[in-house]
């Protein structure tokens, strides 16, 4: 049991084409809207197994918000916390009648974590981007109107980030 000089040694794997990635990276920063989108909607899916319209439903809005995440540029890990927090909500319903004091003290948090002049700014920029998610993706925005979960900071950095004009798509990566 020995080394065998004969035996010549492996080259070098290629490398893959990136049209043959399983999960394309985002282009801004590390992470990938796959994976995240899968985290979510894989749960989801899977409770709807038996209801095909509504999975077939499921698939469009995973479609869309992938789509609408791409566009703005949308940081994985903002994505991420806000379908957790959708999530969350979906899975424990708040009553209706806490939706006003859920507000402030979400908006106090945030003040606390930056001043009032930007908690502020990060309202008005999550109301800009709460019309831009009912545009491309009205089930999800329906959803979490309904959950209140757009009272929660978390979802309100997703919406604002939304409120910024769409990034340009990135260029191909080089072929070598």
């Amino acid at each position: 049991m020995g080394y065998d000089a004969s035996v010549e040694a492996p080259k070098a794997a290629a490398k893959l084409p990136s049209r043959l990635q399983f999960y394309k990276r985002a282009t801004d920063n590390r992470g990938s809207h796959d994976i995240v989108l899968e985290g979510y909607y894989g749960r989801r899916g899977a409770s709807l197994r038996d209801d095909p319209e509504r999975l077939q439903e499921c698939r469009n809005e995973r479609r869309q918000l992938h789509a609408l995440a791409e566009k703005y540029g949308m940081a994985p890990a903002v994505l991420h916390e806000g379908l957790v927090a959708l999530r969350e909500h979906e899975q424990n319903p708040r009553k209706a009648e806490t939706k006003e004091q859920r507000f402030k003290d979400s908006f106090e948090k945030l003040r606390l974590e930056t001043d009032t002049a930007r908690a502020t700014e990060l309202w008005t920029r999550a109301q800009k981007g709460a019309t831009v998610l009912e545009a491309a993706c009205p089930t999800i925005a329906a959803r979490a109107s309904a959950t209140g979960v757009v009272a929660d900071s978390r979802v309100m950095r997703v919406l604002a980030a939304l409120a910024d004009e769409p990034k340009p798509p990135a260029p191909p990566p080089a072929a070598e």
